[in-house]
């Protein structure tokens, strides 16, 4: 498992996610089907207001792991 990955995991079991979105790797939200291409994560945001980005590499690391979601 990714550093990354165990942050987010450890981070999770205490506050929630209340969004996500995939991102660049400029950070910058893809909005259209067509920009999917240059992916570089998905950006999820906590009940806090802290953000995280887990890259593809963290989400393989922990294939059986699921986000806490607020509104679930």
């Amino acid at each position: 498992m990714t550093k990354n990955m165990r942050r987010f995991i450890d981070k999770n079991k205490n506050c929630k996610v209340i969004s996500g979105g995939i991102i660049t790797a400029d950070g910058t939200a893809i909005e259209r089907k067509k920009e999917l291409s240059n992916s570089a994560g998905v950006e999820y945001q906590f009940e806090d207001g802290s953000r995280m980005v887990l890259r593809r590499e963290d989400t393989q690391s922990a294939k059986h792991f699921t986000p806490k979601w607020a509104f679930c």
